[in-house]
């Protein structure tokens, strides 16, 4: 779920600000809401874990993410050879 997730938030949130809001949203969903409810389900068990690493690690992955996949786009862009 969480790449998927990923990609919309990447496609649809265009800009820093609105990327990072829509990101914290879906970070305090899957840390707050589904970690506890997978764990209340017994899907998963964790140890020596707390939900608030999970919701920095979501947040800090995407923003990481993007960060690459622009860096990347900005590379892959053909470079205009007369203003050098």
């Amino acid at each position: 779920m969480l790449p998927v997730a990923y990609m919309l938030l990447y496609q649809y949130f265009r800009t820093w600000k609105s990327f990072i809001l829509a990101q914290i949203i879906m970070a305090l969903t899957y840390a707050y809401i589904g970690e506890p409810f997978c764990a209340w389900v017994k899907l998963v068990h964790y140890l020596e874990w707390r939900y608030r690493y999970s919701f920095l690690y979501y947040i800090i992955v995407g923003i990481a993410t993007r960060a690459l996949i622009l860096k990347l786009a900005s590379l892959s862009k053909p470079q205009d050879l007369t203003t050098k």
